[in-house]
C-alpha cells in the first residue's frame, strides 16, 4: 500500500512538473493565440495555479465515499 501510495505520487508530481513547463512554454501560445505573450503565459500558468488548488478539495470531498457496488471497499483496502 505504502509503494502504491509512493508511486501515485510521484507520478502526480510528474504530471504537474510536465504541464508546468509546457504551460511555460506552449499553452499560452496555443490556447490564447490573440492575446500577448506574456498574457497567455499568465494565463495558461492560472489554469495551472486553479487545478493545484482544486485537486487536494477534491480528495477532501471525494475521498471519503466508498466506492460503487461495495459499501466498504475504499475503507478495508485491497480484498486480495
Amino acid at each position: 500500500m505504502v509503494i502504491g501510495a509512493l508511486v501515485g505520487t510521484a507520478l502526480e508530481w510528474y504530471d504537474f512538473f510536465i504541464y508546468g513547463t509546457a504551460a511555460a512554454l506552449v499553452f499560452g501560445q496555443l490556447f490564447f493565440p490573440e492575446a500577448e505573450s506574456a498574457v497567455g503565459t499568465l494565463l495558461a500558468f492560472a489554469t495551472f495555479g486553479v487545478a493545484f488548488v482544486v485537486r487536494p478539495l477534491g480528495g477532501f470531498i471525494f475521498g471519503p465515499r466508498p466506492e460503487r457496488g461495495e459499501p466498504g471497499a475504499a475503507r478495508d483496502g485491497p480484498s486480495a
